[in-house]
């Protein structure tokens, strides 16, 4: 209130300013109303100020309760991965959470990626088909389902990290929040398969038959030139017993 320059008094309306929490619980509100004025052209001041804190109430927003729930549900994704990989085969690898019935109000989606400190990996998608085709719709099964197969490149620790994308829009705040999970496999070298387990000992004794049939034949040449010396010298010693004519 203020007084015209003739003592008159007059009000003016406080502006009117939109008002949007961002967080739920009890909150407060400072209105600070700062009156002027004047007498005789000069204005007071320090006048007395009588303003109070209001508490309110604030909701958390239908949306923004429905995300906090998906969000928990993605915290406690469910993958499956195998325990042990064999280099160069492919496994199906698989993550699921629940929607909770929240579907029409909030949107996930999960992808697959391999951490820094992997070993190589290939990960590739259940088909060709756009990523949209490998998730499960919410009005059938109230979850988001995604698969892939992955192939390890080379032995070693392959850790895997399953992404949640959380998504909903609450009044006109976008709510938006990644929730990462991770899981791992230990990759080995493929082993030997049955006939090469067979041909192994076969492979390493070969020198040694070689070497042996060698002998054995080196044996038997030597016992049969002994053998035609020893005839040839029975022979010379019966013609020289042989009288003469």
């Amino acid at each position: 209130m203020s007084c015209g320059p003739h003592g008159s008094r007059y009000s003016q309306k406080a502006p009117i300013r939109p008002v949007s929490p961002l967080v739920a619980g009890e909150q407060k509100l400072i209105i600070s109303i700062i009156p002027t004025v004047v007498v005789k052209g000069a204005v007071i001041p320090e006048f007395a100020n009588i303003n109070d804190t209001i508490e309110v109430t604030v909701d958390v927003h239908p949306v923004q309760h429905d995300f906090n729930e998906v969000l928990a549900a993605a915290q406690s994704m469910e993958t499956d991965v195998p325990d042990k990989m064999t280099v160069g085969e492919e496994y199906d690898v698989s993550a699921t959470f629940p929607l909770l019935g929240h579907g029409d109000t909030v949107s996930a989606d999960i992808e697959l990626a391999k951490s820094e400190d992997s070993a190589d990996v290939t990960i590739l998608e259940l088909s060709a088909a756009p990523a949209a085709a490998n998730l499960v719709a919410a009005s059938d099964t109230d979850s988001v389902v995604r698969r892939w197969t992955v192939i390890a490149d080379e032995p070693g620790q392959v850790a895997l990290v399953f992404t949640a994308t959380v998504q909903g829009q609450a009044a006109s705040q976008n709510l938006q929040q990644d929730v990462p999970v991770q899981a791992s496999a230990r990759a080995t070298e493929r082993g030997p398969s049955p006939l090469e387990v067979i041909q192994q000992p076969v492979q390493y004794l070969a020198p040694f038959v070689a070497l042996a049939l060698g002998l054995l034949a080196l044996w038997a040449a030597w016992k049969k030139r002994k053998s035609g010396e020893k005839a040839s010298e029975r022979e010379a010693a019966g013609s020289s017993d042989d009288p003469a004519p």
